[in-house]
């Protein structure tokens, strides 16, 4: 559920119900892509 909040506050367009349709490893997958692409911002504005 916490990752649901995430998704659907954590800067994405998405209300939670449309969070909460998602399986579980879609929603993993989805957070583990945005740590991945966080972590990428974060090496390129270190620059």
């Amino acid at each position: 559920m916490q990752e649901a909040f995430f998704l659907a506050y954590g800067g994405l367009h998405w209300g939670f119900e449309e969070i909460r349709r998602l399986s579980l490893r879609q929603r993993e997958a989805f957070v583990d892509a945005l740590e991945r692409q966080l972590a990428f911002e974060r090496e390129h504005l270190k620059g």
